[in-house]
């Protein structure tokens, strides 16, 4: 268990969330911190899901595998750099 809100992690209400928690651990992947969330009080995600999914699935101005490429950058790829303090960011 990490470091991230090790009282959610511990507690994990029965769930989708908290099955693709368990088969990810299982099978030693990764997998999304707000997935413990959700699996911590799934009855709230009800409407975030309801607003993800209404955003999500508008039409949208690139095909669905442009998106995905742009969403997902390659493995071998580090993420970039962000500035360090408040200054850096308002002189950008």
């Amino acid at each position: 268990m990490s470091t991230y809100l090790p009282g959610v992690e511990a507690d994990l209400k029965p769930g989708t969330y908290a099955s693709l928690i368990e088969a990810a651990k299982r099978e030693g992947r990764e997998y999304s911190k707000i997935w413990d969330l959700f699996a911590f009080q799934p009855e709230t995600n009800e409407h975030l899901s309801r607003f993800s999914h209404g955003v999500l699935r508008q039409p949208a101005t690139i095909s669905h595998g442009s998106a995905k490429r742009v969403a997902t950058p390659p493995s071998d790829e580090k993420p970039p750099e962000l500035p360090k303090n408040r200054a850096a960011i308002s002189g950008m």
